[in-house]
């Protein structure tokens, strides 16, 4: 399986998962010119599409869509209500478009690809992350995106600690957001259960579920104001002493985090 997170933060985000049979993107806030030329960095041509995943109805996760889809006859893949609330944000443009309505905790098949859909917490109508695991072979390749939530359930530790390679968010630091000059209403809405991770968050999810299963963590949707790259590197890295158990990284805005292949290790 190829990992490639394109871009991630406030002004747009997509990732793209591709296995031996099938080619998705995970929101589509970054343009195809976009997608084809930060894939071609990491040496990857685009070509077909099957699917694409939308975790919520937010301009820097959506504002791209139809312009994807009608360039690569993907199918759309979406929870109801946030089809409802991005299709009005859309103009009424996505009706004419293969799609799937989604549930969280059901499991979706696409050829070789199995995908979960996950519960997450944010002040949309509706917000998923996605468990994806390459189907029929032995090894553990797996990947999920948890990004845009408050909180992550617990009910997915144990999924999650099986996970092969996981971008979560990390999105700002606490002092730098409330010493910011955001208003407070955005302050709070960003603090609260139905809004982003902080770091102290993400290491907190973390520490639950970690294991050696899980091979790589990239952070991602870093705020630029009120955070750093590199604050929230080192914020992960002292909590897991200097020396955790997998590889760890970070996920930018303005260009694709490296690929990660996953199984490689295992080779």
């Amino acid at each position: 399986m190829k990992v490639v997170v394109l871009g991630s933060g406030s002004k747009g985000n997509s990732t793209y998962i591709e296995t031996k049979e099938t080619k998705v993107l995970i929101d589509t806030g970054l343009s195809l010119l976009q997608v084809r030329n930060r894939l071609k960095n990491q040496g990857i041509t685009f070509g077909s599409l099957d699917a694409v995943f939308i975790t919520h109805e937010h301009t820097d996760h959506i504002k791209e869509l139809v312009s994807i889809l009608s360039k690569t006859s993907a199918t759309l893949y979406i929870e109801e209500n946030t089809y409802l609330e991005a299709n009005n944000r859309l103009r009424g443009n996505l009706v004419n478009f293969p799609k799937v309505f989604i549930k969280a905790d059901k499991k979706y098949n696409i050829k070789d690809l199995s995908v979960i859909p996950m519960k997450l917490s944010h002040d949309t109508y509706s917000c998923l992350g996605y468990m994806m695991k390459e189907l029929n072979i032995d090894k553990n390749i797996s990947f999920a995106t948890i990004t845009d939530t408050g909180y992550i359930d617990k009910k997915y530790y144990k999924i999650l600690s099986y996970i092969n390679t996981i971008l979560i968010e990390s999105n700002h630091d606490v002092e730098m957001l409330l010493n910011s000059n955001r208003p407070w209403i955005l302050k709070n809405r960003i603090l609260s259960n139905n809004g982003h991770m902080s770091n102290e968050e993400c290491v907190k999810h973390l520490k639950h579920f970690i294991s050696n299963n899980n091979k790589n963590i990239i952070l991602g949707h870093i705020s630029e104001e009120c955070n750093d790259y590199d604050l929230a590197y080192d914020y992960v890295n002292v909590a897991f002493d200097n020396k955790p158990t997998f590889n760890l990284s970070v996920a930018y805005q303005y260009n694709e985090h490296p690929i990660v292949i996953i199984g490689e290790e295992d080779d």
